[in-house]
């Protein structure tokens, strides 16, 4: 069985270098197509997709197929085997949810994510896909992900509809090539959490009054100490305080 070639020849499809049993995937004005030669004739079969680089897996996986097929001798000449199906169009096409879906996996590889990012991006995909659906994603525009944000913020806090934003806009980056625009951005831009609020310390007077409550009373007395040493331990981390945390924990 031959290889699969995955080079992109010219607009015009002109190639003269397709060895028997061997498929090419080549750009034909701008979408896919495969042309090999088997018993001494030329074939070119549509892959029925634009030249994107998610596509050309669909194409490889077509090429594969057919190199099998002409090695095993159940080569279709009609290629009607291998033929797209109208009814399969959507389904291999470039959706959105599905990108997403390949995005994480192979984050997942190369990071090696951990639990709870992994569930940030499995929440972010089942939101995707129940949005949009098996809409492709090359056809997202501005105005789809501004919807996408509204959608999530009937959903999910505003801190979170970041998160997941901030997830798909990587996803657009990493599958740039193969996109005519990123609408991430832009809308991110848009999305703005409340600010975390800082967390209070006790001032010197509560503290003292946290301390002597544990020493009055009868029930929790004898867990005074446990609650002098955490105490301690923070407020000796600042020495100019030293003075202080000693008279504190006397």
């Amino acid at each position: 069985m031959g290889r699969v070639f995955a080079s992109v020849s010219s607009a015009s499809g002109t190639n003269n270098s397709v060895e028997p049993g061997w498929v090419n995937i080549e750009n034909h004005h701008g979408r896919l197509r495969l042309r090999f030669r088997y018993e001494g004739k030329r074939y070119a079969l549509a892959v029925g997709l634009p030249d994107f680089r998610v596509n050309r897996l669909v194409a490889q996986q077509k090429a594969t197929q057919i190199e099998l097929d002409i090695a095993s001798g159940n080569f279709d000449a009609t290629l009607k085997k291998y033929k797209p199906l109208k009814s399969d169009r959507t389904a291999t096409s470039n959706q959105g949810a599905k990108l997403f879906e390949r995005f994480m996996i192979e984050q997942t590889k190369v990071k090696g994510l951990a639990p709870g990012s992994l569930r940030r991006y499995d929440c972010a995909l089942k939101h995707l896909q129940k949005f949009f659906q098996e809409k492709a994603a090359e056809t997202v525009n501005d105005t789809d992900a501004q919807a996408f944000v509204e959608y999530l913020r009937a959903k999910v806090s505003e801190r979170t509809v970041e998160d997941y934003v901030i997830l798909v806009q990587s996803c657009w980056v990493w599958a740039e090539t193969t996109l005519p625009e990123n609408p991430w951005p832009l809308v991110l831009k848009q999305v703005k959490p409340a600010p975390k609020q800082k967390v209070k310390p006790f001032t010197a007077d509560e503290v003292q009054r946290i301390l002597e409550g544990f020493r009055c009373d009868h029930h929790y007395k004898h867990h005074a100490d446990f609650v002098v040493f955490p105490i301690w331990y923070r407020l000796s981390l600042w020495r100019s305080s030293s003075t202080k945390v000693e008279a504190l924990c006397k």
